[in-house]
């Protein structure tokens, strides 16, 4: 049986002791889909100290032998400076995933190895890597259906196989907007373990048994609305909310700051009532909640949560989305997208709205009903989504990683799936010791960043054109073919370049640097998305090839910050300082050719760009002269 479906998450479940990764989607035919995988395992690679191979094998067979299945000597080219020929190295295979960092973490104890390589790959990563699958993209899937009481979703199969389907449209996504209201004894903040959820308020995309929007209230309660349900307690409405999302099976669930307050709140909530927490497409794994860089972050198996208030935020700090917008309060984001706002409920006045059954309920049940469906509504007006979708595309990893991760996560999945492609390994990511050995290096040696130019204080009233390079930093890493494979640590006669820092890296000739190649291909496919972009005739298309081309963009500007980040699996002083050091030269010697050449001046200049004063004050001219 062949079926066809996006990928939108995965995890991995042990069934007898066996992991099998499940991928969770939507068929072409708009079913919700769990798509089995049982015949993978982990692994990482280690590699053994100087002559001491069979002695590192015997102490894992002897203190690992319930946990590791096989072990193979294998060649691999390592990842950190250019080598001629790859290099031995064992490839440990684990029954477990859970298991594989006490391993590695005891395996680093010893004076047995030398350096251990992907021990701490995500084991869906691991499998979506070595399969070829990328999170938002279409697959083929060959398997039989098979009969679970694990999963909720319409369709369950065991996979034999899968293919890539070339197909631009998105599933059509169920959403669920979800707004809570609670009571506050103490007057400010709401106690988890002491206020009651009052109101849960849902909004529909697409509707729910012909209704757009549901309020559930936590007392029995006059109908002032069709879409308002009553109950005796907090406990049966909380277990009439689990049971509406099984029945609308959303795919996105959203909000205003739903990660930060209402989600973890209903956790609580449910762990109070003594309610099974399991509102994902998983029957036996819970929703999670836990602390991560100082903000929430909430799991849901199968289902991707969409905090609109998180990129709103995102989308105005680093791409000016939402230019002008001086508060991010609900009611201000709505006013300038949708040109309304929120009902206006002061926070303190919620307490004594519940406790009347007139007038000011109903304002109160409005003002939540609202709060739940503006965020929905901004999302969708403002496509919101299509940029992190698209980047899912590019660089493989699933929709919630690309929502609540950093850029790091995105070139270390690309870096990972390319390096394997081509029988290279990658480091694990560097303990804290390596850290403070970084930023030891870092202070002593340190890293200068981009040149700027001194700008001439004043009036101008002269045009001032603004020049600046075509994607300077992946320009230089390809030209000058910087990777850290093509880091030369010793071997002067092989042919290279040197950058200003003095990092020496080998000629293309010589070997292509893996970093290089990804960047080409992801300038060049961009131009060929934009010239497509300029031909398209419907808004479907142009919105959708703009998310990509532009998706295309921030990865391959995302390296050289990922180049100077002491955190990343790759960093190297080398590296990142003959990066910055280069485009400093670049700007230098622009400043200097049109000084010396033109009968112009330079009036400021910064990392890539400068801004050059001319002899006219006709605009049409200053753009001749400016080309």
């Amino acid at each position: 049986m062949k079926t066809r479906f996006q990928v939108l998450d995965a995890d991995y479940v042990l069934i007898d002791s066996k992991p099998t990764i499940r991928l969770f989607g939507r068929t072409d035919e708009n079913k919700s889909i769990t798509v089995f995988y049982d015949k993978f395992l982990p692994y990482f690679y280690v590699l053994p100290a100087e002559g001491k191979t069979t002695e590192l094998k015997e102490y894992i067979k002897k203190k690992f032998k319930k946990l590791v299945v096989k072990m193979k000597t294998t060649e691999k080219f390592l990842s950190i400076g250019y080598q001629e020929k790859p290099t031995k190295v064992l490839k440990i295979t684990l029954n477990d995933p859970s298991k594989t960092p006490s391993i590695r973490d005891d395996l680093r104890t010893t004076r047995l190895v030398k350096d251990i390589y992907e021990a701490d790959i995500l084991f869906r990563y691991r499998f979506m890597t070595d399969h070829g699958i990328f999170g938002m993209r279409w697959y083929e899937v060959d398997g039989e259906g098979t009969r679970t009481n694990t999963v909720k979703t319409e369709k369950t199969i065991l996979a034999k196989s899968f293919k890539e389907i070339e197909k631009e449209e998105n599933m059509k996504f169920k959403y669920l907007s979800v707004d809570i209201e609670t009571l506050s004894s103490e007057g400010g903040m709401p106690n988890e373990n002491k206020d009651p959820i009052i109101l849960i308020s849902l909004f529909f995309y697409p509707s729910f048994k012909d209704k757009n929007s549901l309020v559930l209230a936590a007392k029995p309660i006059k109908k002032f609305e069709k879409d308002i349900m009553g109950f005796p307690s907090e406990k049966e409405m909380l277990s009439e909310f689990i049971k509406i999302i099984d029945r609308f099976d959303p795919d996105l669930i959203c909000g205003y700051n739903i990660s930060n307050f209402d989600l973890p709140y209903i956790e609580a909530r449910l762990k109070k009532n003594n309610i099974p927490r399991t509102i994902g497409r998983c029957k036996q794994k819970n929703m999670r909640c836990s602390k991560f860089a100082n903000r929430e972050r909430v799991t849901i198996p199968g289902r991707i949560i969409v905090d609109v208030y998180s990129m709103v935020k995102e989308a105005t700090r680093k791409f000016g989305l939402f230019k002008g917008l001086k508060r991010f309060g609900l009611g201000d984001v709505s006013k300038a997208v949708l040109g309304e706002g929120k009902v206006d409920v002061a926070h303190s006045e919620i307490n004594g709205f519940w406790a009347d059954n007139g007038e000011k309920l109903k304002k109160l049940l409005r003002y939540s009903r609202k709060d739940a469906e503006l965020p929905l509504r901004v999302l969708m007006k403002k496509m919101m989504l299509d940029k992190f979708i698209e980047v899912c595309k590019v660089t493989g990893i699933v929709l919630q990683d690309a929502l609540d991760s950093g850029e790091t996560s995105r070139i270390e999945n690309l870096l990972l799936r390319e390096f394997n492609k081509r029988n290279f390994v990658i480091p694990c990511r560097p303990t804290n010791e390596e850290v403070s050995r970084r930023q030891k290096e870092r202070r002593t040696k340190g890293l200068k960043g981009a040149f700027v130019l001194k700008p001439e204080v004043g009036f101008h009233d002269n045009c001032v054109v603004y020049l600046d390079f075509k994607s300077m930093y992946p320009s230089i890493l390809i030209n000058l073919n910087i990777c850290p494979t093509t880091l030369l640590l010793d071997g002067e006669g092989i042919e290279h370049q040197t950058t200003p820092f003095g990092s020496k890296f080998v000629s293309p000739k010589v070997r292509r640097g893996i970093v290089p190649e990804i960047l080409k291909y992801l300038i060049e496919t961009r131009d060929k998305v934009k010239k497509e972009m300029k031909r398209a005739r419907s808004p479907e298309r142009k919105n959708y090839l703009y998310a990509k081309q532009y998706a295309l963009k921030t990865v391959a500007n995302a390296f050289y910050g990922y180049s100077g980040y002491i955190r990343a699996r790759f960093y190297m002083l080398d590296i990142a300082s003959g990066i910055t050091s280069t485009g400093r030269d670049m700007i230098k010697k622009t400043r200097s050719i049109v000084e010396s050449k033109t009968p112009y001046k330079i009036v400021y200049g910064d990392t890539d760009s400068i801004m050059v004063k001319l002899d006219t004050k006709d605009v049409e001219e200053a753009f001749k002269k400016g080309e």
